[in-house]
């Protein structure tokens, strides 16, 4: 509109050419229309403003084009002149309706009309606009509305179902307690959950272990009498196919076992039976085992005094040769001060070879049994001491292998504080080792001392440490057996004279201190074992294949009587359900 005005006022440009009409065949029929512009015209602003004015006027007035009274055109200075003479100064040429000269237009005030019908355009856009944000506005507050009514809608049913599942986690809560409570008696009722599966024809059975050869799972028993006859030991093979599993194989001719030892050099299986009487004599021996494809067969008689353990293992630089450690635990005068001995083994034995070549020995207080712990390529071997010849308190030990061949084969690197120690149990959970240690007795408090859980690493100098974890109640502890049932670790503490066995489960979410918690009580035993019919000591599944328990008998010196096997599908599940 500034730009029409401004037009208006000054007429057209200086320089703008002198043009001629065009002939009136050139012009445009149907509308009045622009056939050229001078250049100086062709600017966006001022091209702009002209097409608009030309717009508007072929929108107001379509009729009045040729009334030659109200509008002049002045082709020869090329000018629009209206009524009054004013100068339009719109066209450079000729405008044309219907072939005549454009007229009939009363400019009196052309920016008025200009600006009317620019607001009239723009009040009618802004009306229509208003009316569509209107009606949206209408259609937005209907769909809000609905959905509110959905909203509301789903908040009480929400009301209603939280209401419902508060009554039915009451419900669950209460069924929970009720079964706990019923699984809670039902564990606690060792004989309901404990059926005997077997009793075994011992005699005085002090130790018992579990191997398997090839597919077949066997359980050995070492027979003990305080006296020097002839007492034998007995070898049991699984047979899974009978409710009562073990089958008498095979009896061993000892003399007073107290364990009977597996181990296995280049492929060939032996077994080494102890012996330990209750007064030492000269001529005691240790009796080596080899397996020939369906028994055991004497091998070699190693002399002892009172042996009680035994323990296979290699050094690091000749991996190939293994040695056999055998604990005695008393001398000859009955002192508690006695010397356990190291032997080479050979490893291709030939039926009258010499198996077992003493190379060196070692002087130890008490010692009961042994356990061989391997850390980053360093092999150690825990020593259980149970008493010196005037205290039971006094240190076990620790001995570390030399890597080398020579003779000089451990070397004592720790002493850590025991109460008449008589068992020991090296394992591990997941990346923690452990080492379990069954006390016995002291001057004290007699049978009523405390058994312990160590944790076992190395130092950043790589020297061996023991950290007390865990002290377990316990009395006159026997011995202490690792084993897992599914994927859940247990450790199982025999105990004598009496007194309740336990078994503890390794719960990693209690505090560290309280991780062994009991789960289960057993009668009194000497040792505890855990065999699988499907051929593993470990049982990897219980549902699978029928689980057992072996407990030795646990009674007093001399005492003849069966051990028992127990069935531990119950137990198991008594075990996962209701423990944890």
């Amino acid at each position: 509109v500034s730009d029409l005005r401004s037009k208006m006022a000054d007429g057209p440009p200086s320089d703008a050419p002198s043009l001629n009409p065009p002939a009136p065949a050139q012009a445009n029929a149907a509308s009045c229309m622009m056939r050229s512009w001078p250049s100086a015209w062709r600017s966006p602003g001022r091209g702009a403003a002209i097409a608009m004015f030309l717009l508007l006027l072929g929108a107001r007035f379509p009729r009045t084009c040729g009334d030659p009274a109200r509008v002049a055109i002045d082709a020869e200075n090329n000018m629009v002149l209206d009524a009054r003479g004013r100068n339009l100064s719109l066209l450079a040429d000729t405008v044309l309706v219907n072939g005549s000269p454009l007229a009939g237009f009363d400019a009196t005030d052309v920016s008025t009309q200009v600006a009317h019908a620019v607001n009239s355009a723009l009040a009618s856009q802004t009306s229509a606009i208003v009316a569509m944000l209107q009606a949206q506005g209408q259609q937005t507050n209907a769909s809000l509305s609905a959905q509110a009514a959905q909203i509301a809608a789903l908040s009480s049913s929400n009301a209603m179902l939280g209401t419902l599942v508060a009554a039915q986690q009451q419900q669950l809560a209460t069924l929970t307690d009720m079964l706990r409570i019923d699984l809670a008696a039902i564990c606690a009722n060792t004989s309901a959950i404990l059926p005997l599966c077997e009793s075994l024809p011992t005699n005085n059975a002090m130790g018992v272990t579990v191997f398997t050869l090839g597919s077949t799972t066997y359980v050995a028993v070492a027979n003990w009498l305080s006296t020097t006859s002839l007492t034998p030991s007995f070898i049991y093979r699984v047979d899974p196919t009978r409710p009562d599993p073990l089958v008498l194989h095979q009896q061993l001719n000892t003399t007073a076992a107290t364990t009977l030892y597996y181990f296995n050099i280049n492929g060939i299986a032996f077994l080494a039976a102890s012996s330990c009487p209750d007064t030492v004599i000269s001529g005691a021996k240790a009796t080596i085992y080899q397996f020939n494809g369906t028994h055991f067969v004497w091998a070699q008689d190693l002399p002892v005094s009172c042996s009680t353990a035994f323990s296979v293992f290699t050094r690091l630089n000749n991996p190939n040769i293994s040695y056999l450690m055998i604990a005695n635990t008393k001398s000859a005068g009955d002192t508690n001060l006695a010397t356990s001995l190291f032997y080479r083994l050979n490893p291709s034995p030939r039926p009258g070879d010499t198996f077992a070549t003493l190379i060196n020995s070692i002087a130890l207080w008490g010692a009961r049994d042994l356990e061989v712990m391997t850390l980053e390529n360093t092999t150690f071997i825990a020593v259980a001491c149970y008493r010196d010849d005037t205290s039971f308190n006094i240190n076990s030990t620790i001995l570390r292998v030399d890597p080398g061949d020579g003779p000089a084969i451990t070397k004592r690197v720790l002493d850590f504080p025991t109460l008449g120690a008589v068992d020991l149990e090296y394992f591990t959970i997941g990346n923690t080792n452990y080492l379990a240690v069954a006390n016995h007795y002291n001057l004290t408090t007699l049978y009523n001392v405390n058994s312990s859980i160590y944790t076992v690493d190395l130092d950043g100098a790589a020297n061996l440490r023991l950290t007390l974890v865990q002290s377990i109640p316990t009395y006159a502890a026997r011995s202490i057996r690792y084993f897992t049932i599914g994927t859940t670790h247990y450790l199982g503490i025999a105990s004598g004279l009496g007194q309740t066995s336990v078994v503890y489960r390794f719960d990693p979410v209690q505090p560290p201190g309280s991780q062994f918690v009991p789960a289960l009580y057993l009668p009194p035993a000497r040792d505890l074992a855990v065999f699988s019919a499907s051929g593993s000591s470990n049982v990897d599944d219980y549902r699978s294949a029928p689980t057992y328990l072996v407990a030795t008998i646990s009674g007093t010196a001399n005492a003849e009587g069966p051990s028992t096997v127990y069935t531990l599908q119950h137990i198991a599940l008594c075990w996962d359900v209701a423990m944890t």
